[in-house]
């Protein structure tokens, strides 16, 4: 993929919950099974092709 006048200062806040604390066993949410996967390769997307810096990006997994 090729972009043109990629922006450098792109900030970006990713949240990844894979499990919730209430489980759709208890009539709540179910779980994101591939929630943390896709919230590592989003981040590298936008590295990659987008051209974020890494130090612009925070990514949340779970309870962090």
């Amino acid at each position: 993929m090729e972009l043109v006048n990629l922006d450098k200062n792109i900030i970006a806040v990713i949240v990844a919950i894979e499990d919730y604390r209430f489980s759709a066993k208890e009539g709540g949410i179910a779980s994101v099974k591939y929630a943390k996967n896709d919230a590592v390769k989003f981040k590298e997307l936008l590295i990659n092709d987008f051209g974020a810096k890494e130090e612009n990006i925070t990514i949340w997994i779970n309870e962090q």
